[in-house]
């Protein structure tokens, strides 16, 4: 048996970014490693599991998909559903309701469902594992000999045995074909996604949406929600909006047939 002082530390994983996919991967790691690790997830937010999507608190953005195809556990696919029921979220959205049976929850209480899930998973995990919440941003990783350095933006590194890289979709980039002075006024909005980005636009203002896809209709949602009463122009090069989403292939979840009497 090994002395105390000869045992092998613990592998260190190092996981940047904790939206759904970054802390998904960190409760995996924690349910299934065959020995303890040190996982650490970098991730900017006061809370793991949000990301873009999932941080926002307008109540009119809701998931693209129903609920029951939320997965996060592939051994419990109906954890979400049965959240939504017990912690009283879905009776209080009616809205949610489709008219045709199918349910379609507010991203932020998808958001409140994963922190919750992830504190579960750092409060008992199988494996034994640390799982920690590093709130600061990576701004760079080199590898190293035995492994990975990760620098922080606020001065500190950390040394990592495995990266996973969980970055989910950069801010939108600043248009080029724009002049600086038009990119630095205050009424023009390079990232509908930072909290109450549209608090500020008067609700008989013209809007141009530059973009037709599902953060334009986030846009026009949350105008709408907010009493926006001005004219609201959205562009783009083939001038399509999303289009419907087709049905999910029977293979894509699977659930065990009940048992018949």
């Amino acid at each position: 048996m090994l002395a105390a002082q000869e045992a092998p530390l613990a592998q260190r994983i190092v996981i940047v970014g904790g939206g759904y996919t970054g802390a998904a991967v960190a409760m995996q790691f924690s349910k299934h490693a065959t020995r303890p690790l040190d996982i650490v997830v970098v991730e900017p937010r006061s809370d793991v599991g949000l990301g873009a999507a999932y941080s926002t608190p307008d109540p009119v953005l809701r998931l693209n998909v129903e609920e029951c195809l939320m997965v996060l556990h592939v051994d419990a696919i109906d954890a979400f559903p049965r959240w939504l029921e017990q912690s009283g979220s879905r009776v209080d959205d009616p809205d949610g309701e489709n008219g045709r049976g199918q349910f379609y929850a507010r991203r932020s209480d998808f958001g409140r469902y994963m922190i919750a899930e992830f504190s579960s998973a750092i409060a008992s995990n199988p494996s034994g594992s640390t799982v920690r919440h590093c709130q600061d941003r990576v701004v760079d990783l080199v590898e190293t000999g035995d492994g990975f350095t990760v620098f922080l933006e606020h001065g500190a590194n950390l040394s990592a045995d495995m990266v996973v890289v969980a970055i989910g979709n950069d801010k939108p980039a600043p248009l080029r074909a724009l002049p600086s002075e038009v990119r630095a006024h205050p009424r023009y909005l390079a990232d509908p996604w930072t909290e109450d980005a549209l608090g500020d636009v008067d609700r008989n203002a013209r809007v141009l949406v530059v973009g037709t896809g599902l953060t334009a209709v986030d846009v026009v949602a949350s105008l709408a929600r907010r009493g926006h009463t001005g004219d609201v122009t959205a562009i783009s090069r083939r001038g399509l909006m999303p289009r419907v989403q087709g049905q999910f292939p029977g293979c894509l979840l699977y659930t065990s047939p009940s048992p018949r009497d």
